[in-house]
């Protein structure tokens, strides 16, 4: 049994890796949910080997200044 997609928020330093991660995304068959265009970030719905890919990485060295998973936020 394979793993589910995820969804994750990333948000990058600067345009080329914004642009990198958002056509490795696509090109491993993910999807972009939601655009942040100015903020250089986006959520995205990745599958696993994705995930572990950029988590195995250095995120700073790669660019990518904030990688969460997305979830809904309440409060009280």
């Amino acid at each position: 049994m394979s793993e589910q997609p995820q969804t994750f928020i990333l948000m990058f330093e600067n345009a080329s890796a914004y642009d990198k991660y958002k056509q490795e995304v696509i090109a491993s068959g993910g999807k972009i949910k939601d655009d942040l265009g100015a903020l250089l970030g986006f959520t995205a719905v990745m599958p696993p080997t994705l995930v572990q890919s950029i988590r195995a990485g250095s995120l700073v060295d790669n660019g990518i200044t904030s990688f969460e998973p997305d979830s809904v936020v309440t409060i009280q």
